[in-house]
């Protein structure tokens, strides 16, 4: 049995992948392998994917797991997104929490640098999953008590990323 035939969390027919240029083994998502997940999902069994893909030479390379989650979402077509973190969501230049951004917000934020340090990858992570105007990543803090309850439930929990402005949105 050659590597391509053996199943693999890694096997680069579950994710589609491009290996990022001058990183090491670290690659994105570029797509995925929708019929292997909706089948899982049809007969009620939850995917458990590794963030791992094969490059183009069979090279295993790391795949950044909130780009692995939004390429999933983004692929499937999902409503929502739940990024966990360990801050409590975005930050404005004054250091306030915000409750929703929109793209052009977000990536104004990351211009400006006001969007810094390990949340760019998460809110960028966030703007892939977004596959249809009323999709929306959600990045809210793991930590809390009932974090993903909180996170779908409550529109004050965490930061809503989507394509256009909530109604309210502080």
């Amino acid at each position: 049995m050659d590597d391509d035939d053996r199943p693999c969390p890694c096997d680069r027919r579950h994710l589609g992948q491009q290996r990022l240029p001058d990183v090491g083994l670290v690659a994105t998502v570029t797509g995925i392998r929708r019929d292997l997940l909706d089948s899982l999902l049809v007969a009620d069994q939850v995917p458990v994917v590794a963030p791992l893909a094969r490059d183009e030479d069979g090279v295993v390379c790391n795949v950044n797991a909130d780009d692995a989650a939004a390429g999933i979402a983004a692929g499937l077509g999902a409503r929502q997104l739940v990024l966990m973190t360990d801050v409590d969501g975005v930050r404005d230049a004054s250091g306030r929490k915000l409750d929703s951004i929109t793209v052009a917000e977000a990536e104004a934020l990351i211009a400006d640098g006001t969007i810094g340090g390990g949340m760019v990858p998460k809110v960028k992570a966030a703007l892939a999953a977004l596959a249809w105007d009323d999709a929306e990543a959600i990045i809210a803090d793991a930590s809390a008590p009932d974090a993903l309850v909180r996170a779908l439930e409550d529109p004050t929990f965490g930061t809503r990323v989507s394509a256009r402005a909530h109604a309210g949105a502080a």
